[in-house]
């Protein structure tokens, strides 16, 4: 029995011992962080259709569209990994190429970013319309034209990125000009989603008269800078890792979620909707301003052709002071139904 044991030894140990950490190590942490921001969006796209049944059809097809190319962005993600980890596991010539859909994910994680910082673009420009006017109005719109120059400027450099990139070994990425276009792409979106987020809270400043629009600022306040802030500091960390690492896939961490996480932003800010309205839901239909026999009602307003009623100028200044409020209040309402298409 111990000769036929001697006569069968264990295989020698592989000679062989690669350390593929810098890339394929961090390419898969990448792509366990992406399945689990893929799968939060997909739960907040689920919560908005059980509550849209007044948003449009546009923004519905919108965001379908969006949660179709974010799902492919994912799928591209996870394949990456199986030629080399799973299907020819061992094969060293595989671990110098760059994988076709680690290129194809760039360009599809991109349309989507650009699609919601464009959205958000646009609901700038209709709130300032809203609320500024002269000068003011003139130099955000040429700030808003800047911003979209910049969003578009990002997708550009993709283009040139994924171009120098495509069917070249995976050493590539740590030359000089994919470098300087990396860092480009990163510092763009920085300043995109930062300027967004300052914009948005630059319009709201000081409005709000009545305590329940005050609350509503407040909380739309706190919308705009969350959701802002998330991508533009996860923007910021990829930079660094970019600036420190330039020659390894440490970046894509958090680069492979990026698209999962800005459509989770827009979506985050369409289901905040009931959140920024409040407990109190705030009627702007109708508003009592001091007691039961002191209710303007907008239908009332209208009928008025823009004159103000003689019932309200013959209770005095206190009444057209009130009348005054009143129209605050109900433009910082207008204002929210504009940021977030309620």
């Amino acid at each position: 029995m111990s000769n036929q044991t001697n006569a069968c030894p264990l295989p020698a140990d592989n000679p062989f011992v690669l350390d593929i950490q810098d890339f394929y190590g961090y390419n898969l942490i990448g792509s366990f962080f992406s399945s689990a921001i893929w799968g939060i969006s997909c739960l907040q796209l689920f919560i908005y259709y059980l509550h849209s049944e007044s948003d449009s059809a546009f923004l519905k097809t919108l965001l379908a569209s969006l949660w179709v190319l974010d799902t492919a962005n994912e799928i591209l993600i996870l394949k990456s990994n199986w030629p080399v980890l799973i299907l020819q596991y061992g094969r060293i010539a595989n671990l110098a190429k760059i994988q076709p859909e680690l290129i194809n994910h760039i360009w599809v994680e991109f349309i989507v970013s650009l699609v919601v910082q464009l959205y958000f673009i646009h609901r700038i420009y209709k709130f300032s319309l809203a609320v500024l006017r002269g000068m003011k109005s003139k130099l955000l719109l040429g700030a808003i034209a800047l911003l979209t120059f910049l969003a578009v400027a990002q997708t550009v450099c993709m283009i040139v990125y994924v171009v120098f990139s495509y069917g070249k070994p995976i050493a590539v990425i740590g030359n000089k000009r994919q470098i300087a276009i990396n860092l480009t792409i990163r510092g763009l979106s920085v300043v995109v989603d930062v300027s967004i987020a300052i914009a948005m809270v630059y319009l709201l400043r000081g409005k709000g008269h009545f305590s329940s629009s005050r609350r509503m600022i407040s909380r739309l306040m706190i919308v705009i800078v969350s959701s802002g802030s998330l991508t533009a500091a996860l923007s910021v960390i990829i930079l660094v890792l970019v600036v420190l690492h330039p020659k390894t896939l440490h970046f894509v961490m958090f680069d492979y979620p990026f698209g999962s996480i800005y459509f989770s932003t827009l979506l985050a800010n369409l289901n905040s909707r009931s959140f920024v309205r409040g407990p109190e839901d705030v009627n702007i239909a109708s508003q009592n301003i001091g007691s039961s026999n002191n209710t303007i009602v907008l239908q009332q307003l209208s009928n008025s052709q823009g004159r103000i009623p003689q019932s309200y100028i013959k209770g005095g200044n206190n009444r057209l002071d009130q009348m005054g409020t009143m129209s605050a209040h109900l433009k910082v309402c207008t204002m929210a139904l504009i940021i977030l298409d309620l």
